[in-house]
C-alpha cells in the first residue's frame, strides 16, 4: 500500500522527490539494491542536493560493485558542488582501483592504466600501490616494480607489500633478504622497516642479524607480532622449546599492531577493501585496535 502511494507521488512534480525517496528507502530496507539505485539515481537527477543522496548512492554502488556508475555520479556531484575536491579524488581513485581489479585477468594493460589513474589521485596509498606492483610483476616489468616498491616504501612503509616483495625476489632470482634490504634502503629506522628486515633475516636463517634488528622493538611489553617473531628466532636459532613457548605466551597478552579499522564501527580487518566488512564505503583507516580482526 505504501509503495503504491509512493508510485502515485512520483507522477506529480510537486511530490516526485518524496515519492522517489520513499521508494529508494523501501528497496534499501528490503536489500534490493538494484531498484534502490534506480530510484535513488532518479531522485539525484531531479534534485542532487537532497540530504545525503550522493552518499547513499555511493554506498549502494559499493554493495552492487557498479564502479562505472561511481565515476559518473562523482563527476556530477563535483560539478554541482555537492562534494569537495578531496572526496572527488578519493572516490574516483577507488572506482579506478576496483575496475582495475576486475580487468586484471582479462586485460592487463588496461588494468595497469586504471591503477595508475587511481595512484595519481591518491598517491602512495598502499592497497593501490600493492595492486600496481603485482600487475607490473605479472607483466614482467620487474625492474620497474622494484623501483616502484622502493619509492613507495620510502614514502609510506607498509607490511602489506611483503608478499609482493617475496614474489618479485623470486622472479629476479634474488633472496627475499637481499631484496628487502634494497627496498628499505636508508629508511631503516621505521618500525615497519625493522619488521620486514627481521622477517627477511629469518627467511634467510640469519639469526644474529634478526636478533640485532628486533632488539629495538623489544620494549617492556612488546607487541603480539614481535613476540611471535622472537618465537621464530628462538625456534630456528636455539631450538629452545622453553624460550619459544615463553614468547608465544607473551604474544597472547601483546598489543595487536596496526590494522585496517572501520572508522564508523571500530571493527578491524586484515585487508583493506573499499567497502568495509561492516558495510561502510571508504571507512577503513590504518590504525591500532584492541579487537581481533574479522
Amino acid at each position: 500500500l505504501l509503495q503504491e502511494t509512493y508510485e502515485e507521488m512520483i507522477k506529480n512534480n510537486n511530490t516526485a522527490i518524496l515519492g522517489y525517496r520513499g521508494l529508494m528507502e523501501q528497496y534499501l530496507q528490503a536489500h534490493d539494491f538494484h531498484h534502490a539505485y534506480i530510484y535513488g539515481e532518479k531522485l539525484f537527477n531531479i534534485n542532487p542536493y537532497v540530504e545525503k543522496i550522493y552518499e547513499t548512492l555511493v554506498n549502494i554502488i559499493a554493495k552492487t560493485k557498479h564502479w562505472q556508475q561511481l565515476l559518473l555520479i562523482t563527476d556530477k556531484a563535483l560539478s554541482k558542488k555537492i562534494i569537495d575536491k578531496l572526496t572527488y579524488q578519493e572516490n574516483k581513485a577507488i572506482a579506478f582501483f576496483e575496475i582495475s581489479k576486475i580487468k586484471k585477468d582479462s586485460n592487463r594493460e588496461d588494468s595497469i592504466k586504471l591503477i595508475e589513474k587511481a595512484i595519481k589521485l591518491k598517491k602512495n596509498f598502499p592497497p593501490f600501490v600493492d595492486l600496481y606492483v603485482n600487475l607490473l610483476i605479472e607483466n614482467k616489468q620487474y625492474d620497474f616494480a622494484k623501483k616502484t616498491l622502493r619509492r613507495a616504501w620510502s614514502d609510506f612503509p607498509h607490511l602489506d607489500y611483503k608478499s609482493n616483495i617475496m614474489l618479485l625476489a623470486k622472479n629476479l632470482d634474488m633472496s627475499f633478504h637481499e631484496l628487502a634490504k634494497h627496498i628499505v634502503g636508508s629508511n631503516n629506522s621505521k618500525e615497519e622497516s625493522k619488521i620486514l628486515l627481521v622477517e627477511a633475516a629469518i627467511d634467510n636463517n640469519k639469526w644474529q642479524e634478526a636478533r640485532n634488528q628486533i632488539k629495538d622493538l623489544l620494549d617492556v611489553k612488546p607487541k603480539r607480532d614481535i613476540c611471535l617473531l622472537m618465537a621464530k628466532i628462538e625456534e630456528g636459532d636455539s631450538n629452545d622449546i622453553q624460550k619459544v613457548n615463553s614468547w608465544k605466551l607473551r604474544a597472547k597478552n601483546g598489543e595487536i599492531s596496526n590494522l585496517w579499522v572501520c572508522s564508523i564501527t571500530n571493527k578491524p580487518q586484515n585487508d583493506w577493501s573499499s567497502l568495509s566488512n561492516s558495510g561502510y564505503f571508504n571507512s577503513l583507516v590504518w590504525n591500532r585496535c584492541h579487537l581481533q580482526p574479522v
